[in-house]
Formats: C-alpha cells, structure tokens, sequence
C-alpha cells in the first residue's frame, strides 16, 4: 500500500528504518483503518485506489532541526498522502505515539 523511501542501500540509517517498517507493519496489524485517514484524509481506500502511491518515510532525530516535525511522533501531509513515521528506539514508544497522533485526526474533520 505504501511506497517507501529508504535511505541509502547499506548506511545504518536503512538498517534502522527496516526495523521501524516491522514495527509499523505490527502497529497496522492492530488497527482498523484508522491509517488511512491519517494518512489521506479519506476513511478508506477508494474502490478504483489512490491516483498515486501513498508514501512512506522516516523522520530522523537530524530532520527535527531543518522540518516541522515533532521528535517522536508522525508527520501526514494528506495532499501528498505521505506519511513519515519516527526513528525510535522501542516499539512500546513507536506504538504509543503513532496511537496518539492517530486519535487527534478527529480535528482534522468539520464535524
């Protein structure tokens, strides 16, 4: 479902993003559809799909000085329909804090 941009073949910086893409893949396991709205603004996958990839990539602890984005925590751009998940150390923080900016999407609605 998501296209994903690495970091360069062999650099630790792709080793670590191999283990957030398994912790990612688990913490879509445990959801039911919320991602996607997270990520595109739309409450499921249209019947025809997306006109394009959804994007996935990584926010390093460097990105934080140059992007608006908060240490820990995921960044959705729904126009692009790109998500960039953090560079953490544990799954139990990946989790919580994914759950967490996940939950407030609800103000991203006119309701």
């Amino acid at each position: 479902m998501f296209d994903v941009k690495w970091s360069t073949e062999g650099s630790n910086w792709k080793r670590i993003e191999e283990r957030i893409l398994v912790y990612w893949r688990d913490f879509l396991q445990d959801l039911e559809g919320s991602s996607c709205f997270f990520t595109t603004g739309a409450d499921e996958v249209p019947a025809l799909g997306f006109n394009f990839p959804l994007q996935l990539s990584f926010i390093h602890p460097e990105d934080l000085q140059t992007k608006c984005c908060t240490a820990g925590f995921p960044y959705a751009n729904t126009c692009a329909m790109e998500l960039k998940i953090p560079v953490v150390n544990d799954y139990n923080t990946f989790q919580r804090n994914m759950a967490a900016a996940i939950s407030m999407t609800v103000t991203f609605t006119n309701q």
